[in-house]
């Protein structure tokens, strides 16, 4: 049977694992399999089945609009977080739906020559679920107990490093995290893969000296943790505080709004990790990730927590999108903060409802670039 394996997500950043151990799967039932995620395949009568990975619930319109397309000549398969948590949304149009993890496929490893190329990293997964039931998270949903995985089987030697998308790695506990770290340093010096990247951000309230010494000796690069609210107040501090002490120095701290948060709550959160990094001498990139629904289709993304407000949304992303293209925040002390939101939390209210908010970033942006030129002129 000829199997086509879609990526149903317009923006790539990894690449996807799920559909690759699928891969293996079904190779092994004897198919023959193609995976498509970054370019479409052809809707012909070429496929025999063609299924599809739904994760974000704002692309289930998209989603249904390629399910429509591909059923004119296949069986069309639509599986992943979104019709878990939304199959109503996939109710009505011709297509199977898949619920939860297909515990087949489980059982094998990432087919990584289906990417059809030599991969840069390797990817796997230590655990699935997570001790903690956020209300913004849609983790306790589809994966509701904390277990771990055959992971090590995941990992080639040939790759330059290794990506993890653990929920909270840290739960693990200190006996498991030194049974890793020697697999770790193994991995360094035996393979190709020189460092380890946990994507997800990392729960920073685990954090004690115990674990600190454990983690720094871990090749990680960088330090990434979640700094969702106020739960975390202090506990983020702390984190860095202790793994800077331990030689650590870059770290990456997911930053959530657009939720539960006021404006001046996320501008005191950014700056607590400016003035954390520059009191400590380390690097700490601030990556502002909005809240969007889990149970709600939303196409565009229009969706405004309750104490915000359509002008500020976007006023905070053409910040963040004229300071990086990258989607994140980088200031080298708190003065080039303060340069770029202001120095209050009610200054910055009012920055990102300035009207011209746009032509006074560019206009930022361009005096900053002047100023970098006129230094090097100077040395």
């Amino acid at each position: 049977m000829r199997i086509a394996l879609v990526d149903g997500t317009k923006k790539h950043t990894y690449y996807p694992f799920g559909l690759m151990r699928i891969s293996s799967y079904l190779k092994a039932k004897g198919n023959d399999v193609a995976l498509f995620y970054k370019e479409l395949p052809r809707p012909s009568a070429e496929w025999d089945e063609v299924w599809i990975s739904a994760i974000f619930s704002f692309e289930i319109p998209y989603v249904r609009s390629l399910v429509l397309a591909y059923a004119k000549y296949s069986l069309v398969r639509v599986g992943g977080v979104s019709p878990t948590i939304m199959p109503e949304a996939f109710q009505g149009i011709p297509c199977e739906i898949s619920t939860g993890k297909l515990d087949e496929a489980e059982k094998y490893q990432i087919d990584y020559n289906a990417l059809g190329f030599k991969p840069e990293y390797s990817m796997s997964k230590i655990t699935d679920g997570c001790i903690r039931n956020c209300k913004f998270c849609v983790v306790p949903k589809i994966e509701p107990e904390y277990t771990e995985r055959d992971w090590k089987r995941d990992i080639r030697s040939d790759t330059k490093y290794v990506v993890f998308s653990d929920n909270n790695y840290l739960a693990r506990g200190a006996d498991k995290l030194r049974e890793d770290l020697a697999y770790f340093q193994n991995m360094v010096h035996t393979t190709s893969n020189k460092y380890i990247d946990f994507n997800q951000g990392n729960d920073c309230r685990l954090v004690t000296p115990e674990i600190a010494d454990i983690i720094a000796k871990m090749p990680i690069k960088p330090y990434r943790f979640s700094y969702d609210g106020p739960q975390e107040d202090g506990y983020i501090e702390t984190a860095i505080t202790l793994l800077a002490e331990r030689g650590c120095k870059d770290f990456s701290i997911y930053i959530l709004y657009n939720f539960m948060d006021t404006i001046q709550e996320i501008y005191k959160r950014m700056r607590a990790m400016v003035n954390i990094a520059e009191s400590k001498k380390v690097s700490v990139c601030i990556f502002p990730m909005r809240y969007q629904p889990i149970d709600m289709i939303d196409s565009g993304k229009e969706y405004t927590g309750k104490h915000w407000d359509d002008k500020a949304k976007k006023g905070f992303m053409t910040a963040l999108n004229h300071h990086s293209i990258f989607g994140q925040f980088s200031f080298k002390n708190r003065a080039a903060f303060e340069g770029w939101l202001t120095d209050s939390p009610e200054k910055f209210v009012a920055l990102l409802h300035y009207p011209d908010i746009a032509k006074y970033f560019s206009r930022k942006k361009e005096a900053q670039r002047e100023l970098r030129d006129r230094t090097k002129a100077l040395r």
